[in-house]
């Protein structure tokens, strides 16, 4: 039903299409399921459908395949207590995929495992999802998303809804990396950033960033280029940089557009008095922004 966004797929439940008599279908550990069709009840591939998604086997397969998806492209051992315990949670409330994702994702592998977390590379979607929502980016025209979606289809390499059958485009990271790859995601967010300005100009074709606004949002001291710098640092990386990156991007950002190391700093360029230096600010902050998102662990998840 487009109306609602329903799109549950319904069996015919004609009882001229279904040969009479019960069937019994044997999957799993568990013991033979006897589907029984009864017109005033669910039909008899709703039951089976229901029986398999309830079964162990089922619980474990979906489990790992979102753990691969979340956590590590290497398979967890058999036995896993953290499988073991999606399992569990499976079993006990019907198979509900969210509870799962969050357990998952509230798990100490996820959370703080820097052996298992951060080895994995994003897909091309991913990392422009990340660089949009971590400078505020947001759509207003149809142009604005085709502009992205070219990017995707053309630079990056991921066609939406369109990739090959059967596995659609490429989760593991050893399969979607390459050199050219990668020097495409850099240049991509490259291009998005030198079209950034502080005075919030739309430009035709691109989205509209606006990582003031990020800043004002969350109360980050926008006079201070440290604390712009390492806010933006934990949105993009949570934690996963070394001390010698940090440093880097700190260097970077007191340093101005044209890379010399005694800028004007952030205070005196947004001071009102004599006049606010917006757009040496702007560039400062987009060419800092185009400059994290270079680093390797940029791509990392």
């Amino acid at each position: 039903d487009p109306a609602t966004l329903d799109w549950r797929f319904d069996f015919d439940g004609s009882a001229a299409g279904h040969s009479a008599g019960n069937k019994t279908l044997t999957l799993g550990s568990g013991p033979p399921f006897t589907a029984i069709y009864d017109n005033a009840a669910p039909t008899e591939g709703e039951l089976a459908l229901q029986h398999i998604a309830n079964l162990p086997e089922t619980a474990e397969f979906v489990s790992r395949k979102l753990y691969k998806l979340f956590i590590s492209d290497t398979e967890p051992p058999p036995g896993d207590p953290l499988i073991a315990a999606c399992v569990a949670d499976w079993t006990a409330n019907n198979g509900q995929i969210k509870r799962i994702v969050d357990l998952l994702l509230r798990s100490p592998e996820f959370q703080s495992d820097t052996n298992i977390r951060w080895t994995m590379a994003r897909t091309p979607l991913e990392s422009v999802g990340q660089m949009v929502r971590g400078s505020g980016g947001t759509f207003l025209t149809e142009g604005q998303v085709q502009g992205v979606r070219d990017d995707l289809d053309n630079e990056l390499g991921q066609q939406l809804f369109r990739f090959p059958s059967p596995d659609g485009f490429p989760g593991a990271s050893l399969e979607q990396i390459s050199t050219a790859g990668t020097l495409n995601r850099i240049r991509f967010n490259q291009k998005a950033y030198s079209q950034l300005d502080l005075m919030g100009t739309i430009y035709a074709g691109t989205a509209f960033y606006n990582p003031i606004g990020v800043l004002d949002a969350f109360g980050v001291d926008k006079t201070s280029e440290i604390a712009v710098a390492d806010w933006f640092l934990l949105v993009f990386f949570q934690g996963n940089l070394t001390p010698l990156d940090t440093a880097f991007a700190h260097d970077f950002i007191l340093r101005d557009s044209a890379g010399n190391p005694t800028a004007t700093n952030f205070a005196a360029l947004l001071a009102t008095q004599p006049i606010p230096d917006l757009q040496e600010y702007a560039d400062r902050l987009n060419s800092f922004l185009a400059y994290i998102q270079s680093f390797e662990q940029s791509q990392s998840k």
